[in-house]
């Protein structure tokens, strides 16, 4: 609190100086101190945000090839120890603030206890360019040059017409049926309309009535309708979130999670402030582990009953690549690279 209180001072006693400076005398000289000082501002803010999630720029390896290879090796290893040495500080955080998730953030953190890097999310296009390949202009599936136009499927608003609340098996079954007809019939008007894919939001909230139950039967069975997909050959961009936008109620987030005051949702501090939430990362990766080992079945490089899968891109998260005020990014460095390593363990490719 004390260092938010002086860096809050930094920034707000020049402006205070420069509000009494107008009242006092009015000149150049005013112009100049004005524009240090909302430079400054900005300045300070800037590293704030920055440091904030206690990330640094040398966390992330680079693509730059220097010309001494010896050296090169040295210091990508360097960076590779000051990367472990600080996630295992997060981890170790994390273990100290458990709220009764000991299991959850512990494998949380074993995943930050590994160094995440460009290279170690990206696709790889050797294992699996024969399946899926793609360049500037469009996908290549099995080599067939494939263009993609999409648009939302959100499954989770189609009514169904049987009720979900019964217990009676043969009524299950029939929630289950009148669910792929509704998704069938909703998914053929796409086609119709020249759509050869669709985004699909999967609503953690729609899935998890309450904390550690999760729910993929009837009109919640979300293989099945990658399964349809397939069937209808309609790929599938799977947006996972856990944040799928601000359209939907909680913004996909489960009422249970937004209800835990101590949690910080999407790390936010205050707005358009985040500072990294331990607890929060810990509910994150119980989500992925959830929904992505169903994707990964559905993978277009896998090859199923149906041929191959029809799951061509992940979306993670929703507009972390905006930028708040004074063009400050949204995500933490710490936060997309949490989403992408969870991704890659669950074995998307």
């Amino acid at each position: 609190m004390a260092g938010i209180l002086l860096e809050s001072g930094v920034v707000l006693v020049p402006l205070a100086c420069a509000a009494l400076y107008v009242i006092v005398m009015s000149n150049v000289l005013l112009t100049v101190f004005g524009l240090a000082a909302v430079v400054g501002a900005g300045a300070v803010y800037r590293l704030r945000y920055h440091y904030s999630s206690g990330a640094r720029t040398d966390l992330v390896a680079t693509s730059k090839q220097p010309n001494d290879r010896g050296r090169k090796q040295t210091k990508e290893a360097d960076v590779l120890d000051r990367e472990n040495e600080d996630f295992r500080e997060i981890v170790q955080d994390a273990q100290e603030h458990c709220d009764g998730d000991n299991e959850t953030i512990q494998s949380s953190g074993a995943l930050l206890s590994e160094a995440t890097t460009p290279d170690s999310t990206k696709y790889d296009m050797e294992k699996h360019g024969g399946a899926l390949s793609y360049d500037h202009r469009c996908f290549y599936i099995d080599g067939r040059a494939t263009w993609v136009l999409a648009t939302d499927f959100d499954y989770w608003r189609l009514p169904i017409a049987l009720s979900a609340e019964s217990e009676n098996a043969k009524l299950a079954a029939g929630i289950a049926d009148a669910a792929r007809d509704t998704w069938k019939r909703a998914l053929l008007q796409l086609k119709t309309l020249g759509f050869n894919a669709v985004r699909i939001r999967f609503h953690w909230g729609f899935h998890s009535p309450s904390k550690g139950k999760y729910d993929f039967t009837g009109s919640r069975d979300v293989g099945s309708l990658l399964a349809l997909c397939e069937e209808l050959n309609i790929l599938v961009i799977a947006c996972v979130g856990p944040f799928i936008g601000s359209d939907v109620q909680g913004g996909g987030y489960p009422f249970w999670l937004i209800q835990r005051d101590h949690i910080r949702l999407r790390h936010l501090w205050r707005s358009a402030i985040k500072l990294w939430d331990d607890r929060f990362a810990a509910a994150e990766a119980e989500w992925f582990d959830k929904i992505i080992s169903i994707l990964t079945k559905h993978e277009v490089v896998t090859k199923n009953a149906h041929g191959r899968g029809c799951v061509v891109v992940v979306q993670l998260e929703n507009h972390l690549g905006a930028h708040g005020m004074l063009g400050l990014p949204l995500a933490l460095h710490d936060e997309t690279r949490l989403l992408a390593h969870m991704a890659r363990e669950r074995v998307l490719r």
